[in-house]
């Protein structure tokens, strides 16, 4: 990753908000038909307060401009609720991508989570799986989500490494 790539809470940025929210709608809109862009907008500016949970980070470039972003949020999938939290919103400009902006993003998420003190995070994805494998995560299930097939994944933090064993590949 470039060095003068910076990552930094959206609430540090709040002028990306809506054009991250519409790199968001064009990346997912797919999976979330009924959800638009002022939804996207609302849903990110909840992530712009204090709490670790929901939060949102961004990578900015040394000019200011949005190259990615990575979010932790209590529930990314409704027909899951009893997993929390989640990794979500995981998004790098298609011209940068390659960098290592979308690890770093991840990185900086899990941190935060691991200090503290969350035991496990979870994530869901249609085309990544194999990318996030590569980073430690496991596939826990696979589901259908709005017509896609996805695959939910686990990653525990590193004092919690047992909680892997839960890990089960059946399809609901």
């Amino acid at each position: 990753m470039d060095a003068a790539v910076h990552i930094a809470p959206l609430a540090e940025h709040p002028q990306l908000l809506r054009e991250l929210a519409g790199l968001q709608q064009e990346q997912w809109g797919y999976l979330n038909p009924q959800r638009g862009i002022q939804a996207r907008i609302q849903h990110l500016e909840l992530s712009c307060g204090p709490a670790l949970v929901p939060s949102t980070w961004v990578a900015v470039s040394s000019e200011g401009n949005l190259l990615g972003a990575a979010m932790l949020v209590e529930h990314d999938l409704r027909r899951k609720p009893e997993l929390s939290p989640w990794l979500a919103g995981v998004i790098v400009r298609p011209e940068w991508r390659r960098q290592g902006i979308a690890s770093a993003l991840i990185t900086r998420v899990e941190t935060m989570a691991w200090a503290h003190h969350i035991p496990q995070l979870y994530l869901y994805t249609d085309q990544q799986a194999k990318f996030y494998q590569r980073r430690g995560w496991q596939i826990m299930e696979h589901h259908n989500h709005s017509g896609v097939a996805i695959q939910i994944m686990l990653k525990p933090s590193p004092g919690h490494a047992h909680l892997a064993s839960v890990v089960s590949t059946s399809c609901k």
